[in-house]
């Protein structure tokens, strides 16, 4: 009866490390980051012709621009009401705004193909 009973522990405890050796290479395969780059948009248009500016990726509304910026950001300038930051992974995604003013869209450039690099930013200015 004891030979039965460590039988039946060494197979629980040979199938409890058999699942954890599984889950933990799932971890690893999982735990590599996503390469990411950024897009960087902005507006000289005057803040009196529009109220927002949507910027959208892939058709989904990501940052929205409320203030006009008077100078060419940098790459990693912060997200504020006149420049976004937008965080992707890199490769090409499908890039466009629509300009609002008193809840109308006033102005929109249509969806082109922008391309993301890698550790890189891509800067758009939004304009007339």
């Amino acid at each position: 009866m004891k030979t039965f009973k460590h039988t039946i522990f060494g197979v629980k405890l040979f199938v409890m490390a058999a699942a954890l050796l599984i889950s933990c290479k799932d971890d690893e395969e999982k735990a590599a980051p996503e390469p990411m780059g950024s897009l960087v948009s902005y507006t000289t248009i005057s803040s009196t012709k529009f109220d927002r500016i949507d910027i959208t990726v892939s058709g989904e509304v990501k940052a929205v621009l409320s203030g006009t910026s008077f100078l060419k950001p940098a790459c990693g300038t912060p997200a504020s009401k006149s420049v976004s930051n937008i965080a992707l992974p890199a490769g090409t995604h499908m890039i466009g705004a629509k300009q609002y003013k008193d809840g109308k869209v006033v102005g929109s450039w249509s969806e082109a193909p922008t391309k993301i690099t890698a550790g890189d930013c891509k800067k758009i200015a939004w304009n007339e």
